[in-house]
């Protein structure tokens, strides 16, 4: 007699029961972990432009109103960058426009001054001379540069390279 060997259709379901299952939970732990870098980028990406909208906010405001604009760090102006940004007018005690930052960002000033709590901007949109650059600091590690020159105009450097240590 004649006997053949072969699986049957209940093993080869149970089989390909199994290594679906494998292969759907390594499927999931690394979409988890690309929308975490995603998130994490988007993060940056939004703290990026809203420094650089205070920025241009600031310098148009001290044109438009012919009066000299201060943009100050902290919401409170406490000189804490980390904590977000805020635009005082000239003869206003309270802020006229405030910018937070996620938590995990940290945004460092280095320039000219060195320990800048606030950059000035004059009735004729220039920063005062007060040039430098902003770094965008993720978990410890620098990630992005905007670069303010004496004009007052800020960009973002597409020549900087990720990494450094904040």
């Amino acid at each position: 007699m004649n006997l053949q060997k072969a699986f049957s259709l209940w093993e080869v379901l149970c089989v390909l029961l199994i290594l679906s299952l494998l292969a759907a939970s390594n499927a999931t732990s690394s979409v988890l972990s690309y929308y975490h870098s995603w998130s994490d980028r988007q993060q940056l990406h939004q703290a990026n432009r809203q420094l650089q909208t205070a920025i241009a906010t600031s310098r148009s405001l001290a044109i438009r109103s012919d009066s000299p604009v201060q943009l100050c760090g902290g919401v409170s102006c406490n000189g804490r960058w980390s904590d977000g940004i805020s635009l005082l007018q000239s003869g206003h005690s309270t802020p006229y426009q405030t910018w937070a930052f996620p938590e995990l960002i940290d945004l460092v000033w280095r320039g000219f001054p060195a320990r800048k709590t606030a950059i000035s901007f004059l009735p004729t949109g220039i920063s005062n001379f007060q040039n430098g650059s902003f770094y965008f600091c993720f978990k410890g590690i620098q990630q992005m540069r905007v670069v303010i020159n004496k004009a007052g105009r800020a960009y973002e450097d597409p020549a900087f390279i990720a990494g450094g240590a904040c």
